[in-house]
């Protein structure tokens, strides 16, 4: 299967690679501006992964995005859109993930100013998520094991809300 992930360069977008090239997909890993750490992936990691660095606040970074995945791998099975909110597009499967609260290293000056305790306050769960915690979700996702939930929104928060 082949995927594009944006935002892959760090935090859930970067655990959403590592655990699709464990399953062995064919990657193409966006970023804006930060691709230290998705080079020392790819150099790690034996599987075809493409990184492709693209401004998407720009209607030239998107199709530019678009069109160095479809020469890298053709056109993606599945995109994971990491890096914000897209409008609607001609791609049939379509699903939300709803992280709460994450521990990424974007959250870690708001943990520090304002302590663990509070933001562990509203979840029902020992510990705050992490990426490792949505990857899998993902995963399940891109297999087509869940092709009939397209649309969903899923909820990924410990807890802290409930439907």
């Amino acid at each position: 299967m082949k995927i594009l992930i944006t935002g892959a360069s760090k935090g859930i977008g970067l655990q959403i690679a590592k655990e699709l090239a464990e399953r062995g997909y064919e990657l193409v890993l966006h970023c804006n501006s930060t691709e230290k750490a998705l080079l020392a992936f790819v150099d790690e990691n034996k599987n075809k992964n493409h990184i492709v660095k693209a401004d998407l606040s720009t209607v030239v970074g998107a199709v530019d995005l678009f069109n160095q995945t479809c020469k890298a791998i053709g056109f993606p099975d599945s995109i994971i859109n990491n890096a914000g909110v897209a409008d609607s597009s001609p791609i049939v499967l379509a699903f939300s993930i709803a992280p709460g609260f994450v521990n990424t290293e974007m959250a870690k000056s708001f943990i520090e100013k304002n302590g663990e305790d509070l933001v562990k306050k509203g979840i029902r769960l020992d510990r705050l998520t992490e990426p490792k915690d949505i990857s899998p979700l993902v995963e399940l996702i891109v297999s087509g094991k869940m092709d009939h939930s397209t649309g969903s929104t899923i909820d990924v928060n410990a807890g802290s809300y409930l439907r």
